[in-house]
């Protein structure tokens, strides 16, 4: 099983080799991938993906 850090590493080099500039995404995906790793989640849930969203330290 892939670990999202090798995951988002993967995506984002895919999207920008079809062109795709990511600036604040690629800041906002690692900072989602970070705290999944402290929740020590190893599947995306809306539960979680709405506590990172609703978290007050959430750089915006």
């Amino acid at each position: 099983m892939i670990n999202l850090r090798s995951a988002l590493d993967k995506y984002l080099s895919m999207r920008k080799g079809l062109g795709y500039k990511y600036e604040h995404q690629t800041r906002r995906l690692a900072d989602f991938v970070a705290f999944m790793e402290k929740r020590k989640a190893r599947i995306i849930t809306t539960k979680l993906a709405m506590e990172w969203a609703m978290h007050p330290g959430r750089c915006d």
